[in-house]
């Protein structure tokens, strides 16, 4: 058992009373404890995070492995010093998931190990870019709900209270909107979601009206919706058909 009063004693096989005895010493059995992470914690792709442990007893080198939900993810360290500290740069490829643990071991003894409870890794954003304020105009908003984007990378918006949609660059620029407030074809009444699929096709509900409606792409010349005309759509959308 654990002590810090042990010694050796070396004695002659003849008589007993001839003996030596060694300086009290400590012996401790061998263990290992993650300190860092802990649930807490929450690691972030692409940075350098610090591990970090205490042991006892006669541990010279540790291994360091990540684990996802009992499966091992990456090896951190086949073998380092066991000085309690270890920085590691975190994969870009990991998932971003809350159940990783880390693994810290003796390396002479497999069984002497520990691991750190449940926390999160994830990737870091940052601010880019914003555009709106309240009102009615060009990019402006009352009460925007729903958001999608076509394959061109262009931001359609359910402005819900103006009773249209805006569509915008990705870089917040305006270029467009269609809709008013009404039940006919084409008008609405606090657009919520919206959708657009592989070919263009742009599908809004329509929640006040209890409907969906559909809008299509048309080539230039066709009639359009506008927010003065409710009998026509802008220049880039035609009334398909409601849902």
């Amino acid at each position: 058992m654990d002590g810090t009063d042990y010694k050796v004693r070396v004695s002659s096989a003849g008589d007993s009373s001839i003996y030596g005895e060694s300086e009290t010493f400590t012996i401790e059995e061998k263990s290992i404890t993650v300190t860092e992470p802990t649930s807490s914690t929450v690691w972030i792709r692409g940075c350098s995070e610090d591990i970090t442990w205490t042991s006892k007893g006669a541990v010279s080198n540790v291994g360091i492995e990540l684990y996802k939900g009992g499966s091992l993810q990456k090896t951190i360290s086949v073998s380092t010093e066991n000085d309690g500290a270890y920085t590691w740069t975190v994969n870009l490829s990991l998932e971003d998931v809350i159940d990783y643990k880390v693994k810290i071991f003796d390396i002479s003894d497999s069984a002497v190990y520990d691991e750190s409870d449940e926390f999160q890794i994830t990737l870091n954003y940052e601010f880019v870019i914003k555009w709106g304020i309240q009102g009615s105009g060009y990019g402006q908003f009352d009460r925007p709900y729903g958001i999608a984007l076509d394959s061109s990378g262009n931001v359609y918006v359910t402005d819900s209270e103006n009773y249209r949609i805006q569509k915008f660059t990705s870089d917040g620029t305006y270029l467009t909107e269609w809709g008013s407030q009404g039940s006919g074809n084409g008008q609405l009444y606090r657009p919520r979601g919206i959708v657009v699929d592989s070919s263009g096709n742009v599908y809004v509900c329509d929640t006040i009206n209890h409907r969906i409606q559909k809008l299509q792409p048309v080539s230039t010349g066709a009639q359009h919706l506008t927010k003065n005309n409710p009998a026509i759509l802008d220049n880039n959308l035609s009334i398909n058909k409601r849902i």
